[in-house]
């Protein structure tokens, strides 16, 4: 069997190469290296591991599902590091919002912000991991095989990589947005955070803020309370990106995570 590109992808792939000053496209089917080790660029019948990673999510295994088997999945598209940052800054914002729509179609996305390790951020199962080094010079781009030949998928992540807000795309596409999330406690960047060791832990909304942006496998729900949990996810993400590992959400923890100085 040999894999193919359909002609939505090939689209896409097209449409985001003219979107960024910088881009290039580097590929959708995958060489032998990918064939040998298998993935999204690799079509489900080619896969040389029937369980390979690319193929057992609910909305990749076909059967049951009957979505092409002929097909990659995956765009890569290299770019100087300007660009680069700025697609990570995009992508980083939809994987984040969990009421996102554009989220349902994207398997996975592997960025870099331009310090330390590239990242995989898992738009499935929320994880937030390193990727090769190779993801510092382009990104990788997955749809779930469900949406292949979806219109509406492709359309989605071009939203997203090119920095359309979550407004304007729910306006484009006759979506109503969603509700605001009720804004309670400290604005994120505003105080230090610690685990103070409870039983009172510290909460708030700029807690719920970090807890959001390292994601659940780190730092685990959401619920704006600053446990053991959280400090053991804060100090993860404050060695991944080589700064002081403490704990502590100060100001130097609080610039990285929103990408600005923060005084107070």
């Amino acid at each position: 069997m040999t894999t193919i590109a359909g002609q939505l992808i090939k689209d896409f792939a097209n449409k985001w190469d003219n979107a960024l000053p910088s881009a290039v496209f580097s590929g959708i089917v995958g060489d032998a290296q990918h064939a040998a080790s298998g993935g999204y660029h690799i079509s489900i019948e080619d896969q040389v591991n029937p369980s390979n990673y690319s193929v057992v999510r609910v909305d990749d295994a076909a059967p049951p599902g009957d979505w092409p088997r002929n097909e990659a999945s995956a765009v890569d598209m290299s770019m100087a590091l300007q660009d680069m940052v700025l697609t990570y800054t995009r992508v980083l914002a939809v994987w984040q919002n969990g009421n996102d729509p554009r989220r349902k179609y994207i398997n996975a996305v592997n960025v870099f912000d331009g310090i330390g390790d590239a990242e995989r951020l898992d738009f499935v199962s929320g994880s937030r991991t390193y990727a090769s080094p190779d993801h510092k010079w382009h990104t990788h781009l997955e749809i779930r095989r469900r949406y292949v030949h979806d219109p509406a998928a492709f359309d989605a992540a071009f939203s997203m990589v090119n920095g359309e807000s979550l407004t304007a795309y729910l306006s484009r596409t006759g979506q109503l947005p969603p509700p605001p999330p009720p804004v309670e406690g400290h604005a994120p960047g505003t105080r230090d955070l610690w685990n103070n060791g409870g039983p009172n832990y510290m909460t708030g909304a700029d807690v719920a803020y970090v807890q959001r942006f390292i994601g659940p496998r780190r730092c685990g729900v959401a619920d704006g309370e600053f446990g053991p949990t959280t400090e053991s996810g804060v100090r993860w993400y404050q060695g991944m990106r080589g700064l002081s590992v403490d704990g502590i959400v100060g100001p130097q923890t609080w610039s990285s995570i929103l990408g600005r100085t923060v005084r107070y």
